[in-house]
């Protein structure tokens, strides 16, 4: 709070959107995300999709929508670069994207996301999943 308007008022904010996630204040974390734009940030694609997720476990997929999209388009750069792995954000970001669809009662969107999570993430943390749901298993 010293420093907040300094030359590391960035780090500085994405420190506070960690202490609040760490303290389980997740909706004043997306209070915070919602304040600015991610990508002015240090980890702006990361912050991004917090963001999204964030919103959707908040129940507004459709707010959520338009940065999953931006995570996953080719203008926003490989956003998995350095994740072990090969998943990371992508992987997230995909995950997000299929499941807001789903809960927006988007099955064509839905099932062409399962596709392609498989299709990337044959063995990623959702697979198991994807496969059930494509399968038409609960």
């Amino acid at each position: 709070s010293r420093f907040g308007q300094g030359g590391r008022a960035p780090e500085a904010t994405v420190a506070r959107i960690d202490a609040l996630l760490l303290a389980g204040e997740r909706p004043a974390a997306l209070a915070l995300l919602e304040s600015l734009d991610p990508a002015s940030l240090p980890r702006g694609a990361e912050l991004r999709v917090l963001r999204a997720e964030l919103r959707a476990e908040a129940g507004r997929c459709a707010d959520a929508l338009p940065d999953f999209e931006g995570a996953l388009s080719p203008s926003a750069g490989r956003p998995d670069s350095g994740q072990a792995g090969g998943g990371g954000l992508a992987e997230r970001a995909l995950w997000g994207r299929l499941s807001c669809r789903s809960r927006l009662g988007n099955p064509a969107g839905t099932r062409e996301d399962l596709a392609r999570y498989l299709e990337m993430y044959p063995q990623g943390r959702f697979a198991a999943a994807a496969r059930r749901a494509l399968s038409g298993e609960r």
